[in-house]
């Protein structure tokens, strides 16, 4: 007999809809910190390792990316966890709002992309850009 699988988010106990797993969103942070400082980096690395020791008790949806590991956390509250770390080494508010610009998931912005508010607007222009190509 095999068991369902678990959707539900270890964190936030809601339905995981977006099943990208914890290691391939750390992979994609993990290139941003190349351009990071030290104090950013150890935050990240520390709350990273130990996000990924939480998972050893179900068998979760696998990531719809990699296809291979399990996602037991939702984008969202992986995202959170990592952006709260950042706020509690207290990095820049630079870091903070790039880090926000590219790796919430905060869709809604009814939580912590709220903070995007009161940090410096970094003028990314990747829409911009995007919408120069469509016309092109």
């Amino acid at each position: 007999m095999k068991l369902n699988k678990q959707v539900l988010c270890l964190e936030c106990r809601e339905e995981i809809f977006n099943p990208i797993c914890p290691r391939c969103v750390s992979s994609e942070i993990a290139v941003w910190m190349l351009s990071q400082g030290k104090k950013a980096k150890q935050a990240i690395k520390n709350e990273i390792k130990n996000i990924l020791k939480g998972n050893n008790e179900h068998d979760y949806t696998k990531c719809i990316v990699c296809k291979g590991h399990d996602t037991f956390v939702c984008p969202y509250c992986f995202t959170e966890r990592v952006y709260n770390s950042l706020k509690k080494a207290r990095v820049g508010k630079k870091v903070l709002a790039e880090f926000l610009a590219l790796f919430s998931f905060d869709l809604e912005h009814t939580g912590y992309a709220k903070d995007a508010e009161k940090l410096p607007d970094l003028n990314l222009g990747y829409c911009e850009d995007l919408e120069k190509e469509r016309f092109i």
